[in-house]
């Protein structure tokens, strides 16, 4: 007992000693996971909440993930050289167009859907930066969907010949390619099954 009084004795003294030192290792340590999380989770952290603002219904939310002037211009871009295109067009995006997407996205996601499914990021399976431009990527992450039966839905007429069967609870896995724009999403392969909200799916011209 005498031998651990006396470790944590010298260990304290030690540290009492070199005290300047300690505390300037503490903080680059903590810098060092405050930039790993804000630099280098930056993609992995806007689609979780991006897919929990989606399973949650919640449209504010959602719009927080997005960049909506990104977002139209990357719509409309197109060709070889659709980066350019895309800069270029971003530009050209006019407040009604924002905010003509952003009442279709509200109008599309329905409140009522609420905990109906559940969609939980598995893993980022690669991250890839446009060549010439930093700010866009194309990130593939690999996503788990589960869905609850519709209770209330009733069977189909093909199906009245038999009993009344037990609905089970649909689980699917997939991959999603999402596009991010200085750590925004902009565009997706997502379309989750028990909402009519998409990416694609505007009231304003996208060919412009």
């Amino acid at each position: 007992m005498e031998k651990v009084k006396n470790a944590f004795s010298s260990c304290g003294a030690w540290i009492k000693a070199h005290l300047k030192v300690v505390i300037a290792v503490i903080a680059v340590i903590i810098v060092a996971i405050i930039v790993v999380n804000l630099i280098g989770g930056s993609e992995k952290r806007v689609i979780k909440k991006h897919l929990a603002a989606v399973t949650a219904c919640n449209d504010s939310k959602v719009l927080k993930t997005m960049d909506l002037e990104a977002a139209i211009a990357w719509s409309r871009a197109s060709g070889e050289d659709r980066v350019d295109d895309f800069k270029d067009k971003l530009d050209k995006v006019e407040k009604e167009d924002k905010d003509s997407y952003k009442e279709t996205i509200e109008k599309s996601i329905d409140k009522d859907d609420k905990g109906k499914a559940k969609v939980k990021l598995l893993k980022i399976v690669s991250k890839t930066k446009a060549k010439d431009d930093k700010n866009l990527k194309k990130v593939v992450a690999k996503v788990k969907i589960t869905v609850k039966p519709d209770k209330d839905k009733d069977d189909d007429e093909e199906d009245n010949i038999w009993k009344k069967e037990k609905k089970y609870t649909s689980v699917t896995q997939s991959y999603v390619t999402f596009i991010l724009y200085k750590n925004k999403i902009i565009s997706s392969t997502f379309v989750p099954s028990y909402s009519s909200y998409d990416y694609s799916d505007y009231d304003i011209d996208m060919t412009e």
